[in-house]
């Protein structure tokens, strides 16, 4: 399924706001079956679309995060440190 500019462009700012999938297909006026089965595909130009607004809106907001626990924040501190942890990124040191 190929998005048009203006779509890819509502699909990402979507994705940064977390809307759910069927709501996406419905705000672009697609089936929602076939929007649904292109977000299962990492190929696809809709999963791609969804996954650059999302995690980019996960990048600024963990951005805003480190920097208001580095200047002491310790609310934003523990959240750093629950980012942190969660993560999947393991290092061989």
């Amino acid at each position: 399924m190929q998005l048009r500019p203006d779509e890819k462009k509502m699909l990402e700012k979507m994705g940064a706001a977390g809307m759910k999938h069927g709501e996406c297909a419905a705000m672009l006026e697609m089936d929602m079956m076939a929007f649904k089965d292109a977000m299962r595909d990492p190929d696809s130009e809709i999963f791609k679309a969804y996954a650059k607004g999302y995690l980019g809106a996960k990048l600024k907001l963990s951005e805003s995060i480190s920097e208001l626990a580095f200047r002491g924040s310790g609310p934003s501190q523990k959240m750093l440190h629950d980012i942190l942890s969660a993560s999947d990124i393991e290092f061989d040191i």
